[in-house]
């Protein structure tokens, strides 16, 4: 059965139309037009749909209600579509923002017939809600008194965990590098960076605890960073993922190397949530290991014992 199948969202900026715009790309038809006093950018594609992917749930007076393994036809090739939109439709076009982070309506239509099969809005943003209290929102305002430091690193968190919630993992994967480049080798990308990375106990301290952190919660993430140890023939420790992250840094930076991962970002997604972890460990420690209420030596003694506990924990030379 053949199938249209169309996703769309809002999608806000400083631009008008004159008339609906529609244009093909890529076997997608990409649709902008007005409609309820707002925006709408539509991306569809034809499918092949068997009738056992449709599921129907339940029938109330002639109606049937279906579901379907979403993930099949909303690929990162149309997820793709909205976010260039967004990212370079902000030079000279004047687009601000693209809501398909925040929801996608879906349709199935037979094409044949012209007739809705079913519909659903779909939120692609499940991350978990922080609460804010008067409590920790005053230390939130402490923090650029005893941290000024954090400054920098923080807002690439900021910036890399919205690149991670659109499911762009290579912006994410350079924006969290970024923090480490910032944090141990003063925001530089030389030849020397790896071995600043490898003098740094707080961050040797970070790679361990993310390692321990999803050995204990994500197990198959874990097998991931010690399948990528083994491809690149390295056995998985400290220094191994290192060379990895920096691997990473350079493949993503390389025009022709990166337009590779481009076609697939998720063969980027472990290593990317790996840094994330990583990087939040770092920013965590900024706090636990403030100067203002730890001494530089007291830091060091206590790192140096967390290292110790967690290479024996996990094994590691």
């Amino acid at each position: 059965m053949n199938v249209i199948f169309t996703a769309k969202t809002v999608i806000e900026g400083n631009f008008v139309l004159k008339e609906p715009i529609q244009i093909l790309y890529c076997l997608h038809k990409i649709d902008l037009y007005f409609e309820g006093g707002m925006y709408i950018l539509s991306v569809s594609k034809e499918i092949n749909m068997k009738h056992s992917d449709l599921v129907e749930l339940s029938r109330n007076e002639g109606k049937a209600s279906f579901a379907t393994n979403i993930n099949k036809y909303l690929d990162s090739k149309m997820l793709d579509i909205f976010r260039n939109i967004e990212v370079y439709g902000g030079f000279q076009h004047g687009i601000m923002k693209v809501y398909y982070n925040e929801y996608l309506d879906l349709s199935w239509i037979d094409k044949a017939k012209n007739k809705v099969l079913f519909s659903m809005r779909k939120s692609l943003n499940k991350q978990k809600k922080v609460l804010i209290t008067s409590d920790n929102f005053s230390k939130l305002m402490s923090d650029k008194t005893f941290i000024p430091e954090a400054k920098v690193p923080y807002n690439f968190f900021r910036e890399a965990n919205s690149y991670l919630d659109k499911l762009d993992y290579i912006s994410a994967y350079i924006h969290f590098y970024m923090i480490l480049e910032y944090c141990f080798a003063k925001g530089k990308f030389s030849a020397e960076q790896k071995k600043n990375f490898k003098k740094s106990d707080m961050l040797k301290y970070a790679v361990l605890s993310t390692i321990n952190m999803m050995k204990e919660r994500n197990y198959d993430l874990y097998l991931e960073i010690k399948q990528e140890c083994t491809d690149k023939h390295k056995e998985l420790n400290f220094d191994s993922l290192i060379d990895i992250m920096y691997h990473y840094r350079g493949d993503l930076s390389h025009a022709m190397k990166r337009a590779v991962y481009e076609e697939n970002q998720k063969s980027v997604k472990p290593i990317t949530i790996f840094i994330s972890s990583v990087c939040f460990f770092v920013c965590g420690n900024m706090k636990v290991y403030c100067r203002k209420f730890v001494s530089d030596e007291t830091k060091k003694h206590r790192v140096n014992e967390h290292i110790k506990r967690l290479e024996l924990q996990l094994g590691l030379k």
